[in-house]
């Protein structure tokens, strides 16, 4: 579907370019590419289906794995699940009539400690990034990294660090309440950093808040873990992202729907 949409839109660009009309009045990303400086060698179908699947993937495996994994601890931990139904109860009050406001679920304490617990103990992405100063040295502690050599940096390495989080394999969302230290704060890269740091951060952050509120509101649906444990979250692999043992089939629930009605899912 991607090069199918990108295929149309190079060639209605080529089409208005030689009749000298002007192009299409709608508008989406490769249009505006395709509308850039860009040189053409950086415009072929090929390239650009492969930035397509990068942006769908990243803009949707990565969130749902996230979500996955945090519905988890949620439903495994009825401590966990009361405080968050209780911290949700008038911010949720009228929905569906009324939509929560994104500015109001960030000022849920728990709710953005469970968030940020799930995203330490997710990754993002697991395996290494590399990096690389090309201009300057870099001076950290006893060596002296030469400019322009590879730096591998590492959220798992970072988020598991055991002098920064105590018990670090643990899910325990209260470290992320009351004062938090700065070194933890800094130590949290989900998204990565600097110039290179993801692309859709704010978008995944509006889709954590606004789904978990949803799903775990008061009144809201009567999941129950089934056939689940928590090997089937824990990352075993670096697939890109985290993901759990080769032989797991996934989270998967009870959705009671009513007395005497009842389905299973994953």
């Amino acid at each position: 579907m991607a090069t199918d949409h990108i295929a149309a839109t190079k060639e209605s660009k080529t089409k208005s370019e030689l009749s000298g009309q002007a192009p299409a009045v709608h508008t989406s990303l490769f249009r505006h590419i395709f509308s850039s400086d860009m040189p053409p060698s950086e415009l072929s179908i090929e390239r650009l289906t492969k930035e397509a699947e990068v942006l769908l993937g990243a803009g949707t495996v990565s969130t749902g794995r996230t979500l996955d994994f945090i519905s988890y601890y949620i439903l495994a931990d009825r401590n966990i699940r009361k405080r968050l139904e209780e911290e949700l109860n008038e911010a949720m009050a009228d929905y569906p009539r009324v939509l929560p406001k994104l500015v109001d679920l960030e000022k849920l304490d728990y709710l953005k400690a469970i968030i940020k617990e799930g995203l330490r103990l997710s990754y993002g992405v697991m395996h290494r990034l590399p990096r690389c100063s090309p201009d300057h040295a870099i001076q950290y502690k006893e060596w002296t990294i030469p400019r322009g050599t590879a730096i591998g940096m590492s959220s798992y390495l970072m988020h598991t660090d055991p002098t920064v989080f105590a018990k670090p394999y643990e899910f325990i969302p209260d470290r992320w309440l009351g004062e938090v230290p700065a070194q933890m704060a800094q130590s949290l890269v989900p998204f990565s950093r600097g110039s290179r740091q993801c692309l859709g951060m704010n978008l995944a952050m509006v889709e954590l808040y606004i789904v978990l509120a949803v799903l775990y509101r008061p009144g809201g649906l009567k999941l129950e873990l089934f056939e689940t444990q928590e090997s089937d979250v824990t990352p075993a692999h670096d697939f890109l992202i985290p993901l759990p043992r080769l032989k797991s089939t996934g989270i998967k629930v009870v959705l009671h729907e009513g007395d005497d009605r009842e389905s299973k899912c994953n």
